[in-house]
């Protein structure tokens, strides 16, 4: 009756861990959209024109929006982890284990 116990609260933890991630990706991915908003307002605040080459302050706010929602799809981690397996020599090894698994 243990192991089941330990078993619930590993699942438990994980999904909680994972959704924990979630959340604060999603906060901080808010939060650095927010501070690259109030950056560019400044900046087109204290310039001395209305645009900064063509671009108007809307379309620099759609753009930051856009660029940030699109990062929380498209991730280069997995780029990078590949690149170090390859580095080491550890790609065939992750490759065999999935074969056999």
């Amino acid at each position: 009756m243990k192991k089941y116990l330990y078993c619930f609260q590993n699942g438990l933890f994980s999904t909680l861990i994972y959704k924990g991630n979630l959340l604060l990706k999603l906060i901080t991915t808010a939060l650095d959209v927010a501070v690259s908003v109030f950056m560019w307002l400044a900046v087109y605040k204290f310039s001395s024109s209305d645009n900064i080459a063509g671009i108007i302050p809307s379309q620099m706010l759609n753009y930051l929006v856009v660029v940030n929602l699109l990062s929380l799809v498209f991730s280069t981690s997995l780029i990078f982890k590949f690149s170090a397996l390859v580095r080491s020599g550890n790609l065939s090894v992750v490759l065999l284990r999935r074969q056999i698994l």
